[in-house]
């Protein structure tokens, strides 16, 4: 049996009830809260939540600015490249995305961590960019590029938001 609040009359649910009375009691709490939000001259409301609630029937336009999928990761040099003077190229590497996560090809940005090694740059070029995979090349003046990683970022927009 359902027991009521002390000091609106508001009925909830006791752990006896298993289930039993939800429909009668869930009526009876709008009915009684429609009750004394009346009686009281309080909205049921309060103007942040009508706000918010407006700006939801409005549309989507603040949450279009989220991404509609992000990947992250991480590849190692491979070596074996070419070089001209003291410039290197490494292999190119196929870097796989997660499966069905992509509807359009993403948005990919990279970069590339050395390590510690002084008077040596390094870049990376991002080419063949589908919704499956993209190829990553790095780069490095000063010596052979070996032993260090690229780490990438993919990202797709939601269509309303921007390009990707």
């Amino acid at each position: 049996m359902p027991k009521t609040s002390p000091i609106y009359g508001l009925p909830y649910l006791v752990g006896s009830d298993g289930g039993r009375n939800i429909k009668e009691v869930s009526e009876a709490l709008a009915l009684k809260l429609d009750a004394v939000l009346a009686q009281t001259g309080n909205p049921p409301l309060d103007s942040d939540l009508v706000s918010l609630l407006q700006r939801l029937a409005g549309g989507e336009s603040e949450i279009d600015a989220m991404p509609y999928a992000q990947a992250a990761g991480k590849v190692a040099s491979p070596g074996g490249g070419s070089s001209s003077g003291n410039i290197y190229w490494d292999a190119s590497v196929v870097v796989t995305l997660p499966a069905g996560r992509f509807s359009r090809p993403p948005i990919i940005t990279a970069a590339v961590d050395i390590g510690s090694t002084g008077g040596v740059s390094a870049g990376c070029s991002i080419s063949n960019v589908t919704t499956t995979s993209f190829t990553i090349r790095m780069n490095r003046v000063g010596s052979a590029p070996t032993g260090f990683t690229a780490h990438w970022h993919a990202v797709q927009m939601k269509s309303g938001s921007a390009e990707g």
